[in-house]
């Protein structure tokens, strides 16, 4: 072994095998463009996991997926004086169908009619791995342009390790929300984030985010058509995506470890959407999302339960309806995920359930909202 190898196994070992990957992806490119198109927003769900949203409702948008899209309340504005609204917030399991078929329906235009019989008026909003700090966001956001009844607010053990604001929601943040968040220990702090030209601190940033914006950053500047296609964009990143995944023998059963700063500023976020719904007098409900329980879960146990306890003590401690739904989903409506690495055989979604699972959770959120018999 040469002095540069002792001295440099990482390099050696990891990063230069995935620099070889991307050279040689970039080489075959013309292969990969010959595919269908695939939507960006699509690859973390995998084959076998299709992005479906609610259908409208008498022609009425009612479920969005960029937080900046105010086409939604408009079909609400309609109905203002004879409805309460009510907001539900939350990830990519709210717009994704594992193997679905064609009469399969999401929860989000499920629980939207069925709340119609309590005289509720149901939005969705459902962002890829939306962490509490882009909720917080969303939340200050909407209360000034309408006015909330009911606040949904699903929380996820592995958005905590995100607290990165996209530009989308950045983009909310006009001066009335910006007069809302200031004084807020998460929207000061988010505020500050956004006039700091320094990027995120390499102790806290995880091994799978440095190696995502190493290739982000790197094809941006040495491939133009990077930027141009967004289809293009999406095979590449999903050759990268098995080439580090592979490299670094990660998988879909990988444990995802706690990353504590951004744990701290998710929970952080979680107690600040209690006092803005407190301070607007909305009905918030917080639950566990749903997870199948077949199947090792990728989260260090010991984690993943002081964070369901963690939660349940901030909702009580607040006088906040909580409930753990994440047990609802029986097994048999869970499926299989995609590959996430060149070697990888059978590998199973733990996050995204069958169309049964849309209903069963749509169920029981309505009995939770109507007072009947919830778990």
């Amino acid at each position: 072994m040469s002095f540069f190898q002792k001295k440099n196994p990482f390099i050696i070992n990891h990063l230069l095998p995935l620099i070889i990957a991307i050279f040689l992806s970039i080489y075959f490119l013309n292969i990969l463009v010959e595919d269908k198109k695939i939507e960006f927003n699509e690859l973390a769900l995998g084959k076998d996991t299709n992005t479906v949203f609610a259908n409208r409702v008498n022609g009425n948008k009612i479920h969005c997926t960029t937080p900046s899209d105010l086409e939604c309340l408009i079909g609400y504005n309609k109905k203002s004086l004879t409805m309460d609204l009510a907001i539900w917030i939350g990830n990519s399991q709210l717009h994704a169908i594992n193997q679905a078929t064609i009469s399969d329906v999401v929860a989000p235009e499920l629980l939207h009619r069925e709340l119609k019989n309590f005289n509720k008026y149901l939005i969705t909003y459902s962002l890829p791995n939306v962490s509490l700090l882009e909720k917080y966001i969303l939340i200050n956001n909407l209360v000034t342009n309408t006015k909330i009844g009911t606040l949904i607010i699903p929380v996820v053990y592995d958005d905590t390790r995100e607290n990165i604001v996209r530009d989308d929601v950045i983009k909310l943040i006009d001066h009335k929300t910006e007069l809302k968040i200031k004084f807020s220990k998460s929207g000061n702090k988010i505020l500050n984030k956004i006039t700091e030209s320094t990027g995120e601190n390499i102790e806290t940033t995880s091994l799978n985010n440095l190696s995502e914006n190493f290739i982000e950053n790197l094809l941006k500047q040495n491939l133009s058509i990077w930027e141009d296609r967004a289809d293009l964009r999406s095979k590449l990143f999903n050759f990268f995506y098995k080439s580090r995944n592979l490299i670094f023998n990660i998988n879909s059963s990988s444990i995802r470890k706690k990353i504590s700063s951004k744990y701290k500023d998710n929970l952080q976020a979680l107690e600040d959407i209690i006092k803005i719904s407190k301070s607007e007098n909305i009905d918030l409900i917080i639950y566990v999302a749903p997870i199948r329980n077949d199947i090792p879960i990728p989260y260090d146990i010991n984690d993943y339960k002081l964070f369901k306890e963690e939660v349940k003590k901030i909702s009580i401690l607040n006088d906040i309806k909580f409930y753990n739904l994440e047990g609802i989903v029986p097994n048999k409506h869970w499926g299989d995920g995609s590959k996430t690495n060149f070697s990888a055989t059978k590998e199973y979604d733990f996050m995204h359930f069958k169309g049964k699972g849309h209903i069963i959770l749509s169920n029981e959120l309505s009995k939770i909202i109507s007072n009947k018999n919830a778990l």
